[in-house]
């Protein structure tokens, strides 16, 4: 450990790529396995166990992959037009 960074408390340690990854090599098998513990817990209740509605039946288990796909997507094309906005700024900028 050099100088600098024992004066860094453990978050400055963190945004070092070498110390982080030293750290989150123990996390990474855990917090996967209880991610596709409550990924497949949650597709369950979703898919099977939700009751049916009165008007549409069995599709309205269809919004439970189709709402979040589209809030995803609309996500993405947000950030995909900040990005856009901000490198259109930068090159007029430096232009």
């Amino acid at each position: 450990m050099t100088d600098e960074t024992a004066r860094m408390g453990w978050f400055g340690r963190l945004a070092h790529p070498g110390q982080f990854l030293q750290w989150s090599r123990h996390w990474v098998l855990p917090l996967a396995a209880v991610t596709a513990i409550l990924f497949a817990i949650g597709l369950w209740f979703a898919l099977f166990n939700s009751p049916e509605d009165y008007q549409m039946g069995q599709t309205v288990r269809i919004m439970y992959v189709h709402v979040p796909s589209a809030w995803l997507s609309e996500l993405c094309y947000g950030v995909m037009t900040i990005a856009a906005f901000g490198t259109c700024t930068y090159m007029m900028r430096t232009v």
